[in-house]
């Protein structure tokens, strides 16, 4: 049986609004690097109450986590479903009916509305959303190439094909997505965004980050500084940014991220790149800041010809080339 929701979290939660409750079925845990899937939930917070499921299961759960007055972010309870492997982990029909069961019944202890909202934005949950009944009105929100990434199965793309022909609504974030699913089902574009109060030049972010000054940052007459902010993976043009570098000795590059390819870590044998790997989601305004030029130097492949970075609109906000 379901582990059940402590009273404690109940009267946490709140009581519900006039709006459905929305339940995203997220593709990144919440205090991962900030983008599209925490913006939109704070953003439908304004009007809905907002339950941010994780897809890590939790050993002692479910465990509920208010981040604001109408969000939530969960994580049910892995001993009551099994484990599954998050993105790609195949559940069976015992462990499908557990999960099916552990989120109803979290949904009934939370006093759900009636009518419920599941937006979903990856394949993975496919496999237990689909069973749900229609008082749960499902919205795949894409925001990008699935194929595109090494660790996407042909089982997860098969999902994915079912969740577009079967969900009510489908979102994607760039032209490249709704032209590719064109023949499956009509979508409606919602690009990404910033967070405009958060990136903009202001007292808050005028002096360098601690990070910077603890790898000797600073700014020196005929020194360039190029920054970026994001995962270093494999459509990250290793091969190019060697290269930029290696002709331009009076640019000092900053790379901030978490570093995917060996291929990648090595630029740091370069006296002109630094690598800071993931820095903080309040920092990177204060990092954008002290950059003179900040670039986006991606392989044009079809998993980045699909995706409207978020990064592109958080440089533009604090004003930088």
């Amino acid at each position: 049986m379901p582990s059940p929701v402590t009273a404690s979290m109940i009267s946490d939660i709140g009581a519900t609004t006039d709006n459905p409750d929305i339940f995203v079925f997220s593709i990144i845990d919440w205090d991962f690097r900030t983008q599209r899937p925490q913006h939109l939930a704070r953003l439908l917070a304004e009007n809905h109450r907002v339950f941010y499921v994780e897809m890590m299961l939790e050993m002692n759960g479910p465990l509920v986590r208010r981040i604001s007055d109408r969000l939530f972010v969960i994580r049910l309870a892995r001993h009551s479903i099994g484990h599954i492997q998050p993105y790609v982990g195949r559940a069976d029909k015992i462990q499908i009916r557990r999960w099916i069961a552990s989120f109803i019944a979290f949904s009934e202890q939370v006093a759900a509305t009636p009518f419920k909202h599941i937006i979903v934005q990856h394949p993975f949950w496919w496999q237990m959303a689909q069973h749900l009944s229609p008082e749960y009105r499902i919205t795949f929100d894409c925001m990008d190439d699935i194929a595109g990434f090494s660790s996407s199965t042909e089982w997860i793309l098969k999902q994915e094909r079912s969740m577009i022909a079967g969900c009510d609504r489908l979102v994607v974030s760039s032209d490249y997505l709704r032209k590719k699913f064109s023949s499956l089902k009509q979508a409606v574009l919602i690009r990404n965004g910033g967070d405009l109060t958060h990136f903009q030049p202001d007292e808050s972010n005028a002096e360098p980050p601690d990070f910077l000054l603890a790898r000797g940052f600073a700014k020196r007459g005929g020194r360039i500084h190029v920054g970026y902010v994001g995962a270093i993976a494999e459509w990250f043009d290793t091969k190019l940014m060697q290269s930029v570098a290696n002709l331009n000795p009076d640019m000092q590059f900053h790379l901030c991220g978490a570093v995917y390819t060996q291929e990648a870590a090595k630029l740091e044998t370069l006296s002109n790149v630094t690598l800071y790997g993931e820095i903080p989601y309040s920092e990177v305004p204060a990092f954008i800041r002290q950059m003179d030029v900040m670039t986006i130097p991606f392989q044009l492949l079809p998993i980045i010809q699909a995706c409207d970075p978020v990064k592109f609109y958080e440089y533009s906000a604090m004003g930088k080339p």
